[in-house]
C-alpha cells in the first residue's frame, strides 16, 4: 500500500471533520409514528435518512449528524398524508445547530422540503444573476389611457424577491409575486421607454429588454362636429304610393372619422348605417308628405346638424273606394284608412308626421317595433368598435351636458319629442357600452388589488 496516499486521505478526512458541525434533527411523533420518514440531501445526494421506522407515539426522537458547512435540503414525508400535526397529536420536527433552530414544521400534509444552511457557507458565493423579460399590452395609447407592463423573471440558483419597473431611469413601481405586472398611466405625449429589473435573494440584478410605448394626444381634443348631406332623393321629389324610395347621404369629419349615419322618416328612426356609402331603401312608401332626415356621428360621439328633404307621395291609380270608415273598407275584419286617425281629439298637429293621434294615452297588452333594417347595436362588441375612453366621455359631457350619441334636451324639444324606437336602440347601445367600461374597470381593480397585496407584504 502506498502510505503517502493513505496519510493524505486521513488528512482530508481530518480536515473535513474539523469543519463539520453537529446538527440535530428532532422529531416528535403523532399517534401514528410509523407514517413519518425524512432525509437530508446536498446537491441531490442523500446525506442522512431517518431511523428505520418510528415506533412510539407522541415521543421525541433526536438524531445527531456531523455536517460540514454548506447548504442542504431537508425532506419529510407522511405516508398517510396528514403530517404530524395537528389531527392526531401535536407533532413537530426541528433541525437545530448549536441551539439555533434552522428550520421547523409539522402541519405539512403529505410532506414538504425546506432548505437550511450550516454556518460558514455563503449561499451567494457562486450566485448567478437572474434574468428578466418585459412586454406591454399596447405599443401605442392615447394620453389619459393606461398600459399594462408584464414581466417574467427567473433565477437559476436562487429565488426572485421582486421585479422593479422603470420609466426611463425612474422607478415607477414593483411587484413582489409572480406574475409580475404594473399599470402605467403616462402624463405626457411622446415615446416612453420602459424596462424591468429582476432582483434575487442574493441581491443580484438582471435587466430586461426595453419596451417603447408611443403616447399620442387625445384625438377628441378640439373636436369638430361631423357633417352630413342627403344626396338622394332630391328635395320636393314626387313618388307614387307603394314604390321604393332610395335614400343616400354623404358624411365627413374634418378631424376624425364618421362612425355611423342615422336615417329618419318623419322623425322616426329608420336605420343606423356604419359603413360608407351611407344609404337605405324605404320600401312600399305610403301616400302623403314625408320628411327624410339624416344625422352623422363621429368617433368622438359628436353629432352633425340634421340634413332633411321633403318628398310627396301620391296615391296610385284613380283613387280609392275606401271612404273614411265605409263598409267597403272593412274586409275580413280589417279596417283600412288612407287618411290620419284621431282619437280623443279633434285637431292634428301641423307637422303631418303621424297617421294616428291619441289623446289620453294608449294601453295595450303587446307593442312591437319593427326594426326595418335598423342595426341593433350588438356591433358594440365587435373587436373594431371604437369605444370612447372614459376621459373622452367626461370631456364630452362637460362640454355638451349630455351623453355622446344621445339627443340633447333642446333637440328633443325642437322635434316635439323622441321616437320610442330611436331611444330604445340608443339605450341598448349605451347599456352594452356600459358593460365594456365595467369589464375594463374590473381589470384595473384586479391589478390594483394585486399591487395592494404586494405592498402589504
Amino acid at each position: 500500500m502506498n502510505f503517502k496516499y493513505f496519510y493524505l486521505i486521513i488528512l482530508v478526512i481530518s480536515i473535513q471533520s474539523l469543519n463539520a458541525q453537529t446538527i440535530t434533527v428532532e422529531v416528535r411523533t403523532d399517534q401514528y409514528p410509523s407514517e413519518t420518514s425524512w432525509n437530508i440531501k446536498q446537491n441531490g445526494n442523500v446525506i442522512q435518512t431517518s431511523p428505520t421506522g418510528y415506533t412510539s407515539s407522541h415521543t421525541v426522537y433526536t438524531v445527531n449528524i456531523p455536517l460540514s458547512s454548506g447548504t442542504y435540503t431537508f425532506q419529510i414525508s407522511d405516508s398517510y398524508g396528514d403530517g404530524i400535526c395537528c389531527s392526531y397529536g401535536n407533532g413537530y420536527y426541528k433541525v437545530i445547530n448549536s441551539g439555533t433552530v434552522l428550520i421547523e414544521g409539522g402541519n405539512y400534509g403529505q410532506g414538504e422540503t425546506k432548505t437550511f444552511t450550516v454556518a460558514g457557507a455563503d449561499p451567494c458565493a457562486n450566485n448567478t444573476l437572474p434574468t428578466a423579460s418585459l412586454s406591454a399590452t399596447a405599443s401605442s395609447i392615447v394620453l389619459g389611457s393606461s398600459v399594462t407592463l408584464n414581466a417574467t423573471a427567473s433565477d437559476a440558483n436562487g429565488t426572485i424577491t421582486k421585479v422593479e419597473f422603470y420609466q426611463g431611469t425612474t422607478k415607477i413601481g414593483e411587484d413582489l409575486t409572480s406574475p409580475y405586472s404594473f399599470v402605467s398611466t403616462p402624463s405626457a405625449t411622446g415615446t416612453i421607454t420602459y424596462s424591468a429589473r429582476a432582483i434575487d435573494n442574493c441581491n443580484g440584478i438582471g435587466n430586461s429588454n426595453n419596451v417603447n410605448v408611443t403616447v399620442t394626444s387625445n384625438p377628441c381634443s378640439g373636436n369638430t362636429v361631423p357633417t352630413v348631406s342627403i344626396t338622394q332623393p332630391a328635395n320636393s321629389a314626387s313618388f307614387t304610393a307603394g314604390s321604393t324610395v332610395n335614400i343616400a347621404a354623404n358624411a365627413s369629419d374634418a378631424n376624425g372619422t364618421v362612425s355611423y349615419v342615422r336615417f329618419f322618416q318623419n322623425g322616426i328612426l329608420l336605420v343606423e348605417d356604419n359603413t360608407s356609402p351611407y344609404s337605405h331603401s324605404l320600401v312600399n312608401v305610403t301616400a302623403g308628405t314625408h320628411t327624410i332626415s339624416a344625422i352623422s356621428f363621429d368617433n368622438c360621439g359628436a353629432q352633425s346638424t340634421q340634413s332633411s328633404v321633403i318628398i310627396t307621395v301620391t296615391s296610385s291609380g284613380g283613387g280609392s273606394s275606401c271612404s273614411p270608415w265605409a263598409l267597403s273598407c272593412i274586409t275580413s275584419g280589417d279596417i283600412y284608412r288612407l287618411g290620419r286617425v284621431g282619437i280623443g281629439n279633434t285637431t292634428f298637429t301641423s307637422d303631418n308626421s303621424y297617421m294616428l293621434y291619441v289623446k289620453g294615452g294608449i294601453k295595450a297588452e303587446k307593442l312591437q317595433m319593427e326594426l326595418s333594417g335598423t342595426a341593433w347595436p350588438d356591433y358594440v362588441f365587435n373587436d373594431n368598435y371604437q369605444l370612447l375612453s372614459l376621459h373622452e366621455v367626461s370631456t364630452f359631457i362637460k362640454g355638451n351636458k349630455h351623453l355622446p350619441g344621445v339627443p340633447a334636451q333642446a333637440e328633443i324639444e325642437k322635434n316635439g319629442g323622441i321616437e320610442l324606437k330611436e331611444i330604445t336602440i340608443i339605450h341598448q347601445k349605451k347599456i352594452e357600452e356600459l358593460f365594456l367600461y365595467l369589464l375594463k374597470q374590473n381589470e384595473k381593480i384586479e391589478l390594483l388589488e394585486r399591487e395592494l397585496k404586494n405592498l402589504k407584504k
